[in-house]
């Protein structure tokens, strides 16, 4: 299914806000340390993929793509980001490449093993505060049964979910679970909007 002009464009200002957002800098009172937190990324070789890898890069991130292919990924990023080998098909190979990370960009292609892929995924990005989904997929691919299991690992921690996909990637009723916040692109669309209108007009809001 091939996205409109204004859904294109909402989700790529949606992810360029969040490539943006993804990562406060705070400086420590008496040192040049900085709040360290890890964004890993699924499909960052794809078309979506590299140009949020560019935006994260250009904002002095340095995420970190899990690649089936590492060479094929150097070749695109060179030094700029961190690499770990891990397989969607191969879930073994993922809690290496997710360990520590607090937002986790799901990337992937529509395909016949995707559903399988993904429940791979939720279920060691489980540790994640923020999980950012955008798939070809032509139905939900995270169910609220795949994440009350994740949720229930997290020990009361909340879990926001920013749903990109057209159609939806994440079934709607998961904002019913405890602690788990879910913003389908519809929403993130009004909320651009709202901003936009805002900034136009600063005595409106």
């Amino acid at each position: 299914m091939e996205d409109s002009p204004s859904t294109s464009g909402t989700r790529s200002r949606a992810i360029s806000r969040a490539a943006a957002s993804a990562r406060p800098s705070c400086a420590a009172s008496a040192s040049t340390e900085r709040w360290s937190s890890v964004i890993a990324l699924t499909g960052a070789t794809g078309q979506v993929g590299r140009e949020l890898v560019r935006l994260l890069v250009e904002r002095g991130e340095r995420p970190r793509v899990l690649a089936r292919d590492v060479c094929l990924a150097r070749r695109l990023f060179g030094g700029s980001v961190d690499y770990a080998q891990a397989d969607l098909d191969r879930p073994e190979t993922l809690p290496a490449g997710l360990a520590g990370a607090d937002l986790v960009f799901l990337l992937t292609p529509a395909t016949s093993s995707q559903l399988d892929r993904e429940e791979h995924l939720v279920t060691v990005a489980a540790a994640a505060d923020i999980v950012v989904v955008t798939t070809g997929a032509p139905e939900p691919v995270l169910t609220r049964g795949d994440l009350a299991g994740a949720m229930a690992q997290r020990s009361s921690r909340r879990m926001l979910i920013v749903d990109l996909g057209v159609p939806r990637n994440v079934e709607p009723d998961v904002h019913r679970i405890e602690n788990l916040f879910l913003h389908p692109i519809d929403s993130l669309q009004k909320l651009i909007e709202q901003n936009n209108r805002v900034s136009r007009h600063p005595g409106a809001w």
